[in-house]
């Protein structure tokens, strides 16, 4: 992003110093969305956040995907619809709650 200011100011084109402030805007939304939604996704188990950083322990048959613990969950319930917490290792299965009439 900052490489997109530089480039803007250097050619000194407003429409490109626009897409740069779009953009930059954009990245802090979704990083702060990404960000809250992640401390809500807990292991119904251990409760701890399963897609947030956290420095706990992990268990010792947690596996990685391209070295990160929380890529490995996401694409686990992107692709399959399970995931096994890297902190407990319990394997969760996700499903969708029916809601119970009133």
């Amino acid at each position: 992003m900052i490489s997109a200011f530089v480039m803007a100011f250097m050619e000194r084109s407003r429409d490109q110093v626009e897409i740069a402030i779009i953009s930059t805007i954009s990245f802090m939304f979704l990083a702060m969305a990404q960000w809250l939604i992640s401390l809500k996704t807990k292991c119904p188990l251990c409760l701890t956040p399963v897609l947030a950083s956290k420095n706990c322990a992990k268990n010792r048959n947690a596996r990685t995907f391209l070295g990160s613990y929380r890529l490995r969950v996401a694409n686990r319930v992107l692709l399959s619809n399970h995931f096994r917490c890297p902190y407990c290792g319990e394997l969760t299965e996700l499903a969708v709650r029916q809601r119970r009439p009133h």
